[in-house]
């Protein structure tokens, strides 16, 4: 601590020549000697040394370096009693102490045990480094208004002091606000709901505003005007009122009930005509069944009349007697048009005994065809007739597209 201070300046009159360095001229610190006794700071020594001089200024002795030196306990202890001013004195050139320095005479040994409890020191606050260097004498005073220093609040949280102010004037629950209207003062927390249910203060209006009583006055004198006016003649004819609208409500409900019942019927009235539009069921009667069974062969195929399912959706039946790649007889649905469609279709080849008709059925893509093993014709045919009952559907259509043979 000791080495910054310049000492020289601070010595109780004139400095003894025999505490004063050979080299620097100024009062001895750590002095070293050299075998001969001449005495220098040690300081001095090693600006020597560092410049390759390895012997004494004074004498000219060689020295190999500062552990050839050796210490002069005597001057060491003469130069500790020796008097200065306090460094905190802060004399100016008439060896006067300037206001506010510390005024006390103390030797040279003593300096750090004296700083360390000079009420002139400056040192750093204990709060934070932000407050700069403060006087030990004035560190007191200084932490009881510290903007650093932490501080609890009423509601438990902690904060340095220059915060807890906005805190206790913007946030803090604790802290007590006044009432615009009745003047008294409440924890912000719980003011709220002394505006909102207490304040005599406090203009409100009616309980019974919502029946058309547009009265107001202070919370305070509300229950004067309850006690000196019937509120009922206004219940009543708000419940009047609403009896009446309920009323136009139900019929309104009716009405549109009805009008719903009335489109759903229509609606499924198209449906269902929809539907039929996209179905058709028929019997194709073919006659001289046996003649058909000669005259078209293997391959060969009889073709019933067009039939229309929708305006422009036409379809037609075909029947191989003698099969059209086998010997079975096979039937077939085509359709006469381009598009892409699902057709849920259902063939009956009628027997004499129903309980024998053979039925088949699928879905289709396109005209997919169906073949029906046929190994007897027995019961059958009537009066040489075969009778072919189907029932079509178009279930979905996928667009028209065109074709170019």
């Amino acid at each position: 601590m000791t080495e910054s201070i310049d000492l020289d300046k601070l010595l109780v009159g004139r400095m003894p020549e025999m505490y004063k360095c050979l080299q620097c001229k100024c009062l001895l610190k750590r002095p070293l000697q050299c075998k001969n006794g001449h005495v220098c700071c040690e300081s001095d020594w090693r600006i020597m040394f560092n410049k390759n001089k390895k012997e004494c200024h004074e004498c000219r002795v060689a020295i190999s370096g500062v552990d050839a030196l050796a210490r002069n306990i005597y001057l060491e202890e003469g130069l500790g009693k020796l008097k200065i001013y306090c460094p905190n004195s802060f004399i100016n050139l008439q060896r006067e102490a300037e206001d506010g320095g510390c005024e006390e005479t103390i030797t040279i040994g003593s300096i750090e045990t004296h700083l360390n409890i000079c009420l002139f020191t400056e040192i750093n606050c204990a709060n934070s480094s932000n407050c700069g260097k403060i006087r030990r004498g004035e560190m007191g005073t200084h932490i009881e208004q510290c903007q650093y220093e932490i501080k609890k609040c009423e509601c438990n949280h902690s904060f340095i002091r220059k915060d807890m102010e906005e805190h206790k004037a913007k946030i803090c629950p604790e802290t007590l606000i006044e009432c615009e209207y009745c003047n008294m003062k409440f924890k912000r927390i719980d003011l709220g709901d002394h505006i909102d249910e207490d304040c005599p203060k406090k203009e409100i209006s009616c309980p019974y505003s919502k029946y058309s009583c547009e009265f107001k006055t202070n919370r305070g004198e509300m229950q004067n005007h309850l006690d000196h006016y019937d509120h009922l003649v206004l219940v009543k004819n708000r419940c009047d009122y609403l009896e009446s609208l309920l009323k136009g409500l139900e019929s309104t409900v009716l009405t549109l009930k009805q009008h719903s019942e009335s489109n759903l019927n229509i609606l499924k009235n198209q449906i269902k005509d929809i539907n039929e539009q996209n179905k058709y069921s028929s019997k194709w009667i073919i006659h001289n069944w046996s003649d058909k069974v000669k005259k078209y062969q293997k391959g060969q195929c009889l073709a019933s009349p067009v039939f229309n399912i929708s305006q422009t959706k036409k379809f037609n039946i075909r029947v191989y007697p003698n099969g059209e790649k086998e010997n079975k007889l096979t039937i077939s649905l085509c359709k006469q048009f381009d598009s892409k469609c699902k057709v849920n279709y259902r063939f009956e080849v009628i027997n004499f005994d129903y309980s024998q008709s053979i039925f088949q059925g699928t879905n289709v893509y396109y005209s997919n065809i169906i073949y029906e093993d046929w190994n007897n014709t027995k019961g059958f045919l009537i009066d040489n007739t075969l009778t072919i009952g189907f029932n079509i559907k178009i279930e979905k259509l996928y667009g028209d597209y065109m074709t170019t043979a």
